[in-house]
Formats: structure tokens, C-alpha cells, sequence
């Protein structure tokens, strides 16, 4: 019920609208660090939870919790923003808001902050972007100092672990003789399943697609038709029968939801954005 009411149907309601938000954000803040938390220690009395996110946790004023806890600031986040203006605020945000609530080790828990896993090939703290950093205070990610599969080069200068100093998480798993140890990876939205997103959302949609044209934002020229103006997001490709190059999708012309604007490089002014909603 929760997954259908807090993700799947604003999910739908966002795409009728014309925009496309990412479900895996909402399950995991509604879903798995939302109900899930919730039944896991209040039903099942359990201590802490741990999920297989490649991210990493900062647990303040928690010294002996996590692989990363305690006041100091971990040694790669110091690095990484020594010189930058947020080194004088990110160790203390939240201190002041968490006084009063639930203690750990004699120590006031602070919201935890969110980390880049050390895998950046991987990372999926962008994912974990929407949940309340108190649903954190009770969650691990083991998998967050690890990398995924094994591979020389990888720069370690933020505190990445190099994949010659560790077992990557593929090594561990065929020494433990799992059985996915060798699986090929699955990407996409996880109820799609093997589908096209098209055909899977064209069930869901209130009204019919609307049907258009594709228009190269700086020329205004029509390049291309497609099936349905709601099938698309921003920077995804185009794949526009018959073109002689790559298009990228920029969005919708908010008088017109068949029109369609696209552009010619992965790099070009309209695929950026001032604000995240």
C-alpha cells in the first residue's frame, strides 16, 4: 500500500504533468528507510538495519557505530572539502536540532549525513537523496567502503578505496559460493521488469499520448515524430528512426505537451538546471 499511494501513483501524476521524477528516490525515503525501518525495529525489535547500497553513512556523536562515526570529520570528506565554505557548517548541521532526542553511547544522535560510496563507478547516494537523515541513525551499508568488481586504476585520492587494497564485492561473492556471484547486473526501474517503459507506462496514464513532433531547440526545425510526449525525460536519448546523429531529449513545451525539444549534444545549456524538485 505504501509503495502504490506514496510512489507509484505520484510517480504516474509527475509524468502526467510532464515531468519525470525517479521512483527509486521515493521507495527508498517512502518504502525501505520509511515502512520498512519502521517495521524492522518496532515489530521485530531489531537493533539496526542494512541494506546493499553503495554509500557510505556518517553516524555523528554515535562513537562506536558504523565504520564511520564519532564528532571529526572523516579524513576523505576533510579532504575533499578542506578548502571549500561548507567545512565550517557540515560537521555541526543538525547538532542543535538533535538535543533532546534519543542518545547512543552517552551521546546525542544527530541526523546521520548521507556519503558518497567509495565505489564511484556505483555510488547511489543520489538515490538515498530524499530520506530524512534521522531514518539513517539505525542503518548500515557494508557495502559502501567496498567497490563492486575489481579493476586497476581506480583513483582512491577522496578516500576511494583502490580495488588492488580490498576483495571487491564480486570476489566475496564467489568465495561464498553465491549464486548470483556471476549474475549479469539488472538496471532499470525495478516495476518495469523486462518491458519497455513505454508499453508499461501507456497502462497507467490517465489520458491518451499525445502524439508529436521532435524539435531541435536552437533551429526550431522538426526532426523527427514520436508516439507520445510523456514517454520521455530529460537527457534521455531520442532515438529518432532515420537520424543521422544522436538526440537528447530537453522537455516538453509547456503550451503544447506534443511537442517534443531536443538537442545534439549531451553537454548543451538546456540539459542543465538551477533547482531539483
Amino acid at each position: 500500500a505504501e509503495y502504490w499511494t506514496g510512489v507509484f501513483e505520484p510517480f504516474v501524476e509527475s509524468i502526467e504533468s510532464g515531468r519525470m521524477p525517479n521512483p527509486d528516490v521515493g521507495c527508498n525515503s517512502i518504502v525501505k528507510f520509511g515502512a520498512m525501518r519502521e517495521y524492522a525495529l518496532e515489530r521485530l525489535h531489531a537493533d539496526q538495519i542494512a541494506t546493499g547500497h553503495y554509500a557510505r553513512l556518517w553516524h555523528r556523536g554515535m562513537p562506536s557505530y558504523g565504520n564511520i562515526s564519532g564528532t571529526i570529520l572523516p579524513d576523505f570528506v576533510e579532504e575533499a572539502i578542506a578548502d571549500a565554505p561548507e567545512r565550517d557548517w557540515i560537521a555541526s548541521w543538525g547538532m542543535e536540532s538533535s538535543k533532546g532526542s534519543t542518545k547512543n553511547d552517552g551521546c546525542f544522535a544527530a541526523p546521520s549525513l548521507l556519503l558518497a560510496g567509495a565505489d564511484l563507478t556505483k555510488d547511489q547516494s543520489y538515490f538515498l537523496c530524499g530520506v530524512d537523515g534521522r531514518a539513517f541513525r539505525n542503518v548500515l551499508f557494508p557495502l559502501g567502503e567496498l567497490v563492486k568488481i575489481k579493476a586497476d586504476g581506480i583513483n582512491n585520492g577522496d578516500g576511494r578505496i583502490s580495488s588492488g587494497d580490498a576483495k571487491s564485492v564480486r570476489d566475496i561473492a564467489i568465495e561464498a559460493g553465491l549464486p548470483t556471484a556471476s549474475k549479469r547486473e539488472s538496471m532499470g526501474i525495478c516495476f518495469v521488469g523486462k518491458r519497455t517503459f513505454q508499453s508499461f507506462i501507456s497502462q497507467y496514464l490517465p489520458s491518451v499520448p499525445q502524439h508529436g513532433n521532435f524539435i531541435d531547440v536552437d533551429t526550431g526545425e522538426i526532426v523527427g515524430k514520436h508516439q507520445g510526449a510523456s514517454h520521455f525525460t530529460i537527457g534521455q536519448g531520442a532515438k529518432i528512426s532515420g537520424a543521422s546523429r544522436k538526440w537528447f531529449i530537453v522537455g516538453r513545451a509547456s503550451e503544447d505537451n506534443g511537442t517534443v525539444f531536443v538537442c545534439g549534444d549531451t553537454h548543451h545549456p538546456a540539459l542543465y538546471a538551477t533547482e531539483l524538485f
